[in-house]
C-alpha cells in the first residue's frame, strides 16, 4: 500500500492537535495555582494531620508532577497521568477547589487520551493493507539492548532504592523521637519570618528555657501566643510544634518518581526489542513512503507523489519522524572482501601492496618509528587545516566522509503498523533502519491551508535545507564536500601581514571590567556566603564554594586573558594557565567575528572571544590576526634558516600555572577560614 497525499491527510488529522496538550498544561498550571492559593486551612494541634505527612499525597504527587512534562513529550502517557491524579485527588483530598479544578483537568485529559487512542486505531486502519510474509533482510535479526537506556534505568532504580532507604531511616528516627518526646506548652517570644523559625519559652521560673522550632507559616504566630511543643528531652534542638510534625514523605515521592522513570525506560526498551523481533521475521503490514534523513539521527516520512509539489497541502508536510538506532544491510555479506584488497582465489583478502599510507588495519601492530611518523603527519595535517591550506575533510577517513554525503529523498517501505506511538522498521533499497523509538508526528492536525504556492515554497526550502535540491526536486551536490561547515575550524584563516614588532592582544575593556567584577564577587562572595548563609551545613558550604570557584575562573578568563607575540615566541595567558609557544610549534591564527582563535602543537586550541581596541572591532581583530600571522611567518622562517645551519631539536611548548591559580588558592583559604569561623 502506498501512502498517497490524500491518505496522508487522513492519517495526520486522525490524531488530535498538539495544541490540546499545551492547553491542558496551561489548565494544569491554573489548577495547581488555585489549589495552593485557596488552601488556607491553618495547622492545628488538635489535628496534626492537616500539616503533617500525607503518604497518599506523596504517592499521587508523582503523576501530578509528571502530567505536564509527559503531555509535551508523550501525550498519551501524560493524559493518563492526569487522569490518575484527578481520580486520586477527588478520592483522597477534601479540598473542594482543588477537587473541582483537577477534576476538570482530569476530564480534559481523559477526552484527549480517548481521541489519541481512537486516532491511533484510525491510523492503523489507513495503513493496514495486505500483510507481506517473509523476513525484511537476509541478515539475522538484531538482538541488542540500548545500553544508554538500560543503563539510565538501572541508575534510576539504584537511586530509587537509596531514596527509599533514606525515607525508611528518617521515619524510624522520627518514630524514636516521638516515643521519648513530651508535649509542653510554651510561649512564643520571637518570630523569624526570614528563616521560618520560632523561639518558644518553655517552663516557669528558674526552669524556664527557650528552644527554636521550625514553622511553616511564621505569620500565623504572634509574640506572646501559647503553642504546644513536642519536646525531645534528649535533643531539645530537634523539638517541633505539635501542629507541624516533620514530613519526610518527599523522599518517598522522589523514590517513586525515580522508580517510575526507570519503569518507563525499561518498558519502552522491551517494547522496541519485541517489535523489532516480530517485524523482522513475521508477516506485517507494509506501506510505501518517501524517506528523507533530517540530519539529527532520525528520518522523515513523506507521502508518495508529493515530491513534485502535487497532492495538495498534505503532500507538502512530512508525515512523521522515526528515530533510528542503527542500520542493517538487507543482503547477506559472506564474501571475504576487506579494506585491504580484493579476495584471492582462496577467499582471503589480498593485502599485497597495502601500506600505512592507506591506513592501518584493525589488527596491524605499529612499531615505534611508524607510530611517531603517523603522529607527526596528523599534527602537520591539523596545522594545514587550521591555516586553510587544505579542506578540513582531509582529516576524515572514508567512513566519516560517507557520513557527509548529501541526503536525498528515496523510496522506502515502512514495515509494521504505521501509527503515532508505534514501532516500525524502515526498509530502503540497501538497508533496514532499526528504530530507536516510536513514530512521532511532525505536524499537527490543526495545520491551516496557506496556499499551494506557499506550501510548495516551504517544501523547496525544506529540500534545500536537507538535500541541497533545486526547485525541480533534483539533488544538487555541491563541489565543496563540506555541507556541514561548523565541523571545521572556527572562523577563517588570515593572510600574514607586515611585521610590526611585538604584538599584544588583550580583551576589550568591557569584557575585562566584567571579569574583574566576577573575580571580586568570587573572592568575597564565596567566604561571605559560607560564613553567614550556610548555618554550618557542609553541603551548602560545599555548593557555595563550588559556585565561587566557577565565578572566579570565569572572571579570570575574562580579565586576565592576554597574548603577547615576540620574535622569540608566543606567550598566551588564559587565566588558569600560561603557555610559552615557540613559533616552530605554532599552527596559526584564525579570526571569528570580533574574536581570535590560536592553535599550536599538537592539537591545542585557545579562543580569545573579543579583542581589544578600535571603533570597528571586526577590523581591529583582522589587523591583530594579520600582525600575529606575519610575526609567526617571519619568525618561523628565521628559525628554519637557523636550524638548517645548526640542526638541533626545537624548544617544546611549555605550560605553567597562570595568575588564576594564586587567586584560587586565596579563595580556598578564605572559604576554609569562613567555615571554621
Amino acid at each position: 500500500m502506498s501512502m498517497t497525499p490524500e491518505r496522508a491527510g487522513e492519517w495526520r488529522t486522525a490524531i488530535p492537535s498538539r495544541r490540546w496538550a499545551v492547553v491542558l498544561v496551561v489548565a494544569w498550571s491554573a489548577a495547581f495555582a488555585l489549589s495552593v492559593v485557596t488552601d488556607t486551612v491553618p495547622c492545628s494541634p488538635a489535628d496534626p494531620s492537616v500539616c503533617g505527612p500525607d503518604t497518599g499525597f506523596a504517592v499521587f504527587v508523582v503523576p501530578l508532577l509528571a502530567t505536564p512534562l509527559l503531555l509535551l513529550l508523550r501525550p498519551a502517557l501524560g493524559a493518563a497521568a492526569g487522569v490518575v491524579f484527578a481520580v486520586g485527588d477527588v478520592a483522597l483530598d477534601d479540598h473542594l477547589p482543588a477537587n473541582v479544578a483537577f477534576g476538570l483537568v482530569g476530564a480534559g485529559c481523559a477526552m484527549y487520551l480517548w481521541r489519541i487512542l481512537r486516532g491511533r486505531r484510525r491510523q492503523r486502519l489507513l495503513t493496514g493493507g495486505t500483510r507481506v510474509p517473509g523476513p525484511v533482510s537476509e541478515q539475522p535479526e538484531p538482538d541488542s539492548w540500548d545500553l544508554v537506556r538500560v543503563g539510565a534505568a538501572v541508575l534510576l532504580l539504584l537511586g530509587a532504592l537509596g531514596l527509599a532507604g533514606w525515607y525508611a531511616r528518617s521515619v524510624a528516627v522520627e518514630e524514636d523521637r516521638l516515643a521519648r518526646s513530651v508535649v509542653v506548652d510554651g510561649e512564643v517570644v520571637a518570630v523569624d519570618d526570614v528563616d521560618y523559625l520560632l523561639d518558644v519559652a518553655l517552663g516557669d521560673g528558674g526552669a524556664r528555657r527557650t528552644v527554636t522550632v521550625p514553622v511553616l507559616e511564621p505569620t500565623d504566630h504572634t509574640v506572646g501566643a501559647s503553642v504546644p511543643v513536642l519536646l525531645d528531652p534528649a535533643a531539645p534542638d530537634r523539638s517541633t510544634l505539635v501542629a507541624e510534625p516533620p514530613d519526610h514523605t518527599g523522599w518517598l515521592s522522589a523514590a517513586l518518581g525515580a522508580a517510575t522513570a526507570a519503569a518507563l525506560l525499561l518498558v519502552a526498551e522491551v517494547r522496541r526489542r519485541r517489535a523489532v523481533r516480530e517485524l523482522w521475521v513475521g508477516a506485517a503490514h507494509r506501506t510505501e513512503v518517501v524517506l528523507l534523513p533530517d540530519g539529527s539521527g532520525s528520518v522523515l516520512l513523506l507521502p508518495v507523489g508529493g515530491a513534485g509539489g502535487s497532492g495538495g497541502r498534505h503532500a507538502l508536510r512530512p508525515l512523521g519522524r522515526v528515530p533510528v538506532a542503527f542500520a542493517v544491510p538487507r543482503a547477506s555479506d559472506d564474501s571475504a572482501v576487506d579494506a585491504g584488497g580484493e579476495p584471492d582465489a582462496d577467499g582471503e583478502p589480498d593485502t599485497d601492496g597495502a601500506t600505512y599510507a592507506d591506513g592501518p588495519g584493525p589488527d596491524d601492530e605499529l612499531d615505534l618509528e611508524t607510530t611517531r611518523r603517523l603522529e607527526a603527519e596528523a599534527v602537520a595535517l591539523f596545522g594545514q587545516v587550521w591555516r586553510d591550506e587544505v579542506h578540513w575533510t582531509a582529516m576524515l577517513d572514508d567512513d566519516d566522509l560517507a557520513g557527509l554525503e548529501v541526503p536525498v529523498e528515496q523510496s522506502a517501505t515502512v514495515v509494521g503498523s504505521l501509527h503515532e506511538g508505534g514501532y516500525v522498521l524502515v526498509v530502503t533499497e540497501d538497508e533496514v533502519l532499526v528504530p530507536d523509538g516510536p513514530v512521532r508526528p511532525t505536524t499537527d492536525g490543526g495545520w491551516q491551508e496557506r496556499g499551494a504556492a506557499a506550501g510548495r515554497g516551504a517544501l523547496d526550502a525544506l529540500r534545500r535545507t536537507f538535500t541541497g535540491a533545486d526547485a525541480d526536486g533534483d539533488a544538487v551536490v555541491p563541489a565543496d564536500p563540506a555541507p556541514i561547515p561548523e565541523e571545521g575550524p572556527p572562523g577563517h584563516a588570515v593572510a600574514p601581514g607586515p611585521v610590526t614588532g611585538t604584538v599584544v592582544v588583550g580583551t576589550t575593556q568591557a569584557r575585562r571590567a566584567v571579569g574583574v567584577a566576577l573575580v571580586v564577587a568570587g573572592l568575597l562572595g564565596g567566604p561571605a556566603w559560607v560564613r553567614w548563609m550556610t548555618e554550618g551545613d557542609w553541603f551548602q558550604a560545599l555548593s557555595a564554594a563550588f559556585a565561587a570557584v566557577t565565578v572566579l575562573l570565569a572572571g579570570t578568563r575574562r580579565a586576565l586573558t592576554e597574548v603577547r607575540g615576540e620574535t622569540s615566541g608566543l606567550t598566551v595567558v588564559t587565566g588558569m594557565w600560561r603557555y610559552q609557544v615557540p613559533w616552530s610549534s605554532f599552527h596559526g591564527v584564525r579570526r571569528d567575528g570580533t574574536g581570535l582563535w590560536l592553535a599550536w602543537e599538537p592539537f591545542t586550541e585557545v579562543e580569545l572571544p573579543a579583542v581589544t581596541g578600535g571603533t570597528d572591532d571586526g577590523r581591529r581583530a583582522e589587523d591583530l590576526a594579520r600582525a600575529l600571522a606575519g610575526l609567526a611567518a617571519h619568525s618561523r622562517r628565521a628559525v628554519e634558516a637557523d636550524a638548517a645551519v645548526r640542526p638541533a631539536p626545537g624548544p617544546a611548548v611549555r605550560r605553567e600555572p597562570g595568575p588564576a591559580l594564586a587567586l584560587l588558592v586565596l579563595l580556598v583559604v578564605g572559604v576554609a577560614a569562613a567555615w571554621w569561623a
